[in-house]
């Protein structure tokens, strides 16, 4: 008998299990999973230890059974763009906005608890990133979820995008874009 995990690539989420032996095909609605792949291959792990790449459709394994989480931008900018809505600052090399980073699961709640302390790497093509006190970082570390940076403006007008990242597959990058104006 195989088995078939089918999942809907819009979300990544699990939506059922398709199991195939010959000519037979079974659609096992999603809430009996968890039994049926036990039944049929009992060291296999609990669906509920699996999620999948959208982005490259395949299941991805999750040994500490931490729930999918992805990594949120959010800065406090005085000025958006009138059209597209992305942040504004002074392209004056001075100028800066203070960028907030949160962990937060697959439906946007926040994640802060005592283990939510990952250290994620920061990338920017534009600008400098510091810590609060005006240090040049490309590292952070998130506490009870969260972290907070600042993205220094450089001297042209451009759109700088920011990304943030970590090694755990099972935390989505995030990324953020601010125009120097």
């Amino acid at each position: 008998m195989r088995s078939e995990i089918l999942y809907e690539r819009s979300s990544g989420k699990i939506v059922g299990l398709r199991q195939c032996m010959g000519a037979e095909e079974y659609m096992v609605p999603v809430g009996d999973q968890d039994k049926l792949v036990a039944d049929f291959d009992p060291g296999r792990k609990p669906l509920a230890a699996f999620r999948v790449n959208p982005v490259e459709g395949k299941i991805l394994e999750n040994p500490d059974f931490s729930p999918p989480a992805r990594l949120v931008l959010t800065c406090d900018a005085p000025g958006k763009h009138p059209v597209d809505g992305i942040p504004e600052i002074r392209a004056d090399g001075k100028s800066f906005t203070s960028i907030l980073i949160q962990k937060v699961d697959l439906e946007g709640n926040s994640l802060a608890s005592d283990a939510d302390h990952d250290r994620v790497y920061l990338r920017t093509d534009g600008g400098l990133l510091t810590d609060p006190e005006g240090k040049q970082i490309w590292m952070v570390q998130l506490r009870n979820g969260a972290a907070r940076v600042r993205l220094v403006s450089g001297r042209e007008s451009r759109v700088a995008v920011i990304r943030v990242f970590n090694e755990n597959l099972h935390l989505m990058p995030g990324q953020l874009s601010v125009e120097f104006v």
